[in-house]
């Protein structure tokens, strides 16, 4: 899968016996909008959606591999969301516009919600570059 910011699209290839990509075509799914980051929990594939919609998308595959369907994950007013990763039952969100790494709760059918900063007052990336990607080990 590749992030097709600028398009709006997220594309899919395949890879051959030697790794290179081929096949690549924009997944037909509708709600991408300035894609930037993935996170593969399980089947689940969430999408960071960039700028316009500030939301993360919760994608399916279908029995050919390719992604069937996208909706909203349940996540609004994150400004800018740039790197998802998670942990357990809680998702973080790298929100580079704010300086902050948002935490929110995964519900047992994936939905995110109570989303509030992981981010200490006296921790916030205000003297350092914004956070654009997040994991943690």
């Amino acid at each position: 899968l590749v992030a097709s910011y600028s398009n709006n699209q997220i594309i899919e290839c395949t890879l051959d016996a030697s790794g290179n990509a081929t096949d690549c075509a924009p997944a037909a799914v509708s709600g991408v909008n300035e894609p930037l980051d993935f996170a593969l929990v399980g089947s689940t594939l969430y999408v960071d959606n960039q700028q316009v919609v500030n939301s993360v998308l919760q994608c399916t595959f279908g029995s050919n591999g390719r992604i069937s369907s996208c909706t909203d994950a349940g996540v609004h007013n994150l400004y800018s969301a740039s790197g998802i990763t998670f942990i357990g039952n809680d998702a973080y969100i790298a929100s580079p516009y704010d300086y902050l790494i948002d935490r929110c709760s995964v519900a047992g059918n994936g939905k995110l919600s109570n989303c509030v900063s992981a981010t200490s007052a006296t921790d916030t990336f205000n003297s350092l570059p914004p956070p654009t990607g997040v994991i943690f080990f």
